[in-house]
């Protein structure tokens, strides 16, 4: 709201706040994702109600406005309207009436509600005074002006905004107005710009990965117009009387290049058609690949333009020279038919090799892929993953006794079981997030994660501790004023013989105040494999919420050890539905995105594979028909079968070896910047880029020697005959 006061550019501003929580209604009690946003929310967002008025639903304080997809979840065929939802808010369930019913969403929209909840209900979340705290970020706030002009009046002056209402928190923070700036970005550049997701947008897209798939998108296509190109040419002997009676009829160079121009576009559209129904008929398939709905705007800007577009460029790429060879040739030239078009062409040959070098470099950045997330795989993290089980808590800073209630009763009960080996707990397991702090050091700030944890969790996940010891239930002072740090933590701040020293530079108020160091952890990855290990602090000390249970069950009868871990935690937790994961599982879950884009370029791959196959399938034809007539005398002068497929091969495989060694330059580049994702990669040596090779080589012969072998195979008879 201060934002609207104090900036009159600003026409409307929104806060929204997404969060998970239980809901219940009746028997029925699921985790749902709900959104906290201001009364205008709906009048910003063009999101109509399928059911129910925006403006009492958004302005009532206990109301909610769901999607079509929960009132079928929960109520299904009855009316929604009226009917009243429980939603797990801070330390009790509040009670709230449906007001209204989203229209169905677009499947492509960064921002999805399931529940939209009024935004004053999240101090209930947050605690009271959230709403006035303005040391608080969490929030997205969407800002709307009437033109760009009103937009750059109203950044120029963010920073008195900051200055008059943050000034005080700066500097008790010890921060300058440098620290902390307001900046404006286009919610249309939202989905490909800096600012991550979450906080109810969806996760913004990969600049890297929409480069990759359009670069593969690009190449298959130019593969496949190489290929018409080629077939083209290698079928032109068939028209050449055709265009030379043209010709000679008075035909003009222009107008036959304007024909076969024609004739490629009308092609160019028929296979757009056909190509746009099978994206259709594919797209659930697709879904599911890549995790991802396709939504098709043919009609819809710049969708369309860029479509047709494509239909023209592919026309023209196609048959472009084709259209200029044949229309500038005489007609004396066209009638005597003696012209080749085959694998000896410049034209062919630069086709060749072009299009087999797209598809080598294909190949090989899958190769390359898989290699990467086998070392992902396989690396050392620092903690053991397997035969985890993590049970969340949902416990907040408003009930921090929850998940400790829960932790306890869970350790307490699961102890003596068989198939258990212990039970820990932490803030945030490892791949489910982490908090972190600033910490002072030489005119800059240094981020320190830092997670509260049981004192068994160390010994539990197998971490190492290099110097000094773990927390002890013995020491009374480990639950206060106890810290352990990892290496890089030591590293950063250059601390020699750290175990004992104190440490004062904290900004977080969860860590213990001036703690002293009891002991260094080796490094592990909290993160995901795309971080560089950052400086990291446990502690034991109750300042965080323990949201996560950790169980080790034994590796033989998992399902009856669930099972009774399921009995157990519904005995203390009536209020939430059972949930659990493993570990190994959630960092794997990590690197989702990048393995749906190596199954993307895995199967490009194969298709590039097959289109440029098909193409040297048919130069070898036709190759081998142009030479039909030398392949007889050859043969009749004694020449064997195999000098004959040796002969028709030869000068293909050639072509595909220059492929094959002007790939790996193009795949390293797409490759290497792909790896920039991640701060521990493979050594890009040349095995993969050999292997690669290799196997192309060997299609492309296993392609030409068919061709190769039937020429050779031939009666020469046949090919003398009219000689």
């Amino acid at each position: 709201p201060a934002l609207e006061q104090q900036i009159p550019e600003i026409e409307k501003a929104v806060r929204f706040l997404s969060t998970q929580t239980v809901v219940q209604y009746e028997e029925k009690m699921f985790v749902e994702s709900v959104l906290f946003a201001d009364p205008a929310f709906l009048e910003m967002f063009s999101f109509p109600l399928a059911q129910g008025h925006a403006e009492p639903a958004t302005r009532n304080p206990n109301s909610v406005i769901l999607s079509e997809a929960m009132a079928e979840k929960y109520f299904g065929s009855e009316d929604p309207i009226g009917k009243v939802l429980f939603f797990d808010l801070g330390n009790e369930k509040q009670s709230l009436t449906v007001a209204g019913v989203f229209s169905p969403m677009p499947e492509n929209s960064s921002l999805k509600v399931d529940f939209l909840l009024p935004f004053e209900r999240i101090e209930l979340v947050f605690g009271k005074g959230f709403l006035q705290d303005w040391g608080g970020f969490d929030s997205n706030t969407f800002v709307l002006f009437a033109d760009r002009i009103q937009a750059k009046s109203a950044e120029a002056k963010f920073s008195a905004f900051v200055e008059k209402n943050l000034g005080k928190l700066l500097q008790a923070e010890k921060l300058t107005l440098s620290d902390f700036q307001i900046k404006l970005q286009p919610f249309t550049s939202y989905h490909l710009g800096a600012i991550a997701g979450g906080n109810g947008l969806s996760p913004r897209g990969n600049p890297t990965t929409l480069f990759i798939l359009s670069g593969i998108a690009l190449a298959i296509l130019f593969i496949a117009c190489f290929n018409f190109a080629m077939l083209s040419l290698g079928r032109s002997s068939n028209r050449f009387k055709e265009f030379g009676m043209r010709k000679v009829l008075g035909a003009g160079r222009q107008q036959l290049f304007r024909q076969f121009i024609f004739e490629t576009l009308a092609l160019s559209l028929l296979a757009f058609i056909l190509g746009m129904g099978a994206a259709e008929a594919l797209a659930p398939t697709f879904a599911k690949l890549a995790d991802r709905t396709l939504a098709f705007g043919y009609g819809k800007w710049p969708f369309g333009a860029v479509l047709a577009g494509l239909i023209i460029l592919t026309g023209l790429v196609a048959g472009g020279y084709p259209a200029w060879r044949f229309s500038k040739l005489p007609a004396t030239e066209l009638f005597k038919n003696k012209l080749k078009f085959g694998g000896k062409n410049l034209f062919t040959k630069t086709l060749v090799v072009t299009q087999f070098m797209l598809s080598v470099a294909l190949m090989t950045i899958t190769l390359l892929m898989a290699q990467q997330f086998r070392f992902l795989s396989q690396k050392d993290l620092g903690f053991e993953t397997e035969q985890i089980v993590v049970l969340p808590t949902r416990a907040s800073f408003q009930n921090i006794e929850q998940g400790d209630r829960i932790f306890n009763f869970m350790k307490n009960e699961l102890a003596g079981h068989p198939n258990i080996a212990a039970v820990t707990a932490m803030s945030r397991s490892f791949a489910r997030g982490s908090s972190s702090t600033g910490v002072e050091k030489e005119g800059r700030t240094v981020e320190v994660f830092h997670y509260r944890m049981d004192y068994d969790l160390i010994p539990t996940l197998g971490m190492r501790l290099i110097a000094g010891r773990n927390f002890s239930r013995e020491i009374s002072t480990d639950a206060t004023q106890a810290v352990i740090v990892n290496e890089s933590f030591i590293k950063e701040f250059e601390l020699t013989s750290p175990v004992g020293q104190t440490f004062t530079k904290f900004q977080s108020r969860a860590i213990p105040a001036n703690p002293t160091i009891i002991g260094v952890v080796k490094d592990f990855h909290f993160q995901s494999l795309r971080s560089a290990i950052q400086p990291a602090v446990l502690y034991v000390r109750d300042s965080m919420p323990l949201s996560h249970v950790l169980v080790k069950v034994a590796p033989q009868e998992i399902p009856a050890s669930l099972s009774f871990i399921e009995q157990k935690w519904k005995a203390v937790n009536l209020s939430q539905p059972f949930e659990f994961s493993f570990l190994d599982e959630d960092i794997d879950r990590q690197y989702r995105a990048e393995k749906r884009l190596e199954s993307l370029v895995t199967y490009a791959a194969v298709f590039a594979i097959i289109i440029s196959c098909l193409g040297l399938f048919g130069l070898a034809s036709f190759a081998a028909e142009q030479r039909t007539k030398e392949i007889g005398i050859r043969k009749v002068l004694g020449a064997s079968v195999e000098q004959m497929a040796g002969l028709l091969s030869r000068d293909l495989a050639k072509l595909v070896l220059i492929a094959v060694i002007a790939a790996p330059p193009l795949s390293y580049f797409f490759i290497n910047r792909w790896l920039q994702n991640f701060a521990y990669t493979i050594d890009l040596g040349a095995g993969m880029f050999i292997l690669a090779g290799a196997l192309a080589l060997v299609i492309a012969l296993l392609t030409v020697s068919y061709q190769s072998l039937k020429a050779a195979l031939a009666n020469p008879v046949e090919s003398l005959r009219y000689e």
